[in-house]
């Protein structure tokens, strides 16, 4: 192997350790791309999705293959069926900006 292509590996190891969790920083030449089991949601006291307690690691599990859907086209909503259930879209949008608030600290 040519010393610029070494280089260029080592730069790219070192590039790919900052992005992968610790858990697999050590291990992402071994890893394989296969689907996974949903993993299980944690909840708060009332009842609702604990989204800052989990974001972490629905990331890391995401780098360890991702769900099992990953490469489905997840397509937009159709107008007829958000005006079916608005009531009902409005709670879905309300929860999205409520785990990005709990999740970043941002206004959503």
């Amino acid at each position: 192997m040519a010393a610029a292509d070494r280089e260029a590996l080592e730069v790219l190891d070192v590039r790919l350790k900052t992005l992968l969790p610790p858990d697999y920083q050590d291990t992402y030449e071994r890893m394989e791309p296969v689907p996974m089991r949903a993993a299980g949601l944690k909840y708060d006291a009332g009842g609702q999705v604990a989204w800052d307690q989990i974001w972490g690691s629905f990331c890391d599990l995401a780098m360890a293959g991702g769900p099992p859907h990953k490469g489905a086209l997840l397509e937009h909503g159709a107008a007829d069926a958000i005006d079916a259930e608005f009531t009902r879209y409005d709670e879905v949008v309300e929860e999205i900006c409520r785990g990005i608030r709990m999740a970043t600290g941002l206004r959503a």
